[in-house]
């Protein structure tokens, strides 16, 4: 006799595919009542952090790449407003996109303020020719030593052409870009991404 049961949930895309390799489903409530359906998972082990060995550079956001004396491997902690320490990213071209994929933690919190991660695909002249800046989870819920994945998406950008990724962390309300902590008036990443 066919089930008309569903399976248990599978990943849609590829990020959730990256994400949740490795871990098991370990609850599930179907939508009922007031609240929307979830899933939880459990891993065995910590994810996988990317490389923090990216070329980069720490800047002021209006500064272009081509005007940097030097992209060197950023190793070192760097910390935004004493509130997150970027811990690197990853890319994954796919297709017609590229997703770049932030990582950092949460030194304080809950922030009480509405923020966004910026991300913006820039060109040697600092022209931004797409930007996905966005934050996927509340500000309020960041507590210390939480880790936070930010997905950016891009439209796959044009062949033989080198570019950068700017990143940082913004105000929302004023759109005040957060300052590079022990680095003068720096307030951005310039992370070298090739072509």
């Amino acid at each position: 006799m066919p089930s008309f049961l569903f399976g248990p949930p599978l990943p849609k895309d590829a990020f959730t595919t990256r994400h949740l390799a490795g871990a098991r489903l370990s609850f599930e409530k179907e939508h009922a009542g007031d609240l929307p359906a979830f899933v939880l998972y459990e891993m065995a082990s910590p994810p996988s952090m990317p490389p923090r060995s990216q070329a980069g550079s720490i800047v002021r956001a209006e500064r272009p790449p081509a005007m940097v004396q030097e992209f060197r491997p950023l190793t070192d902690t760097v910390s935004l407003a004493n509130t997150l320490l970027f811990l690197g990213i990853s890319v994954y071209p796919d297709g017609e996109s590229w997703e770049v994929e932030t990582w950092w933690q949460a030194t304080d919190g809950p922030v009480n303020h509405d923020f966004s991660i910026m991300a913006h695909l820039v060109t040697a002249d600092g022209k931004a020719v797409a930007v996905a800046d966005g934050l996927g989870v509340s500000h309020l819920a960041l507590r210390a030593g939480d880790i936070i994945v930010q997905r950016h998406r891009f439209p796959k950008p044009q062949e033989g052409i080198d570019y950068w990724l700017r990143t940082g962390a913004y105000w929302l309300d004023s759109m005040e870009r957060w300052r590079v902590d022990g680095a003068a008036d720096a307030d951005a990443l310039l992370i070298v991404l090739g072509h």
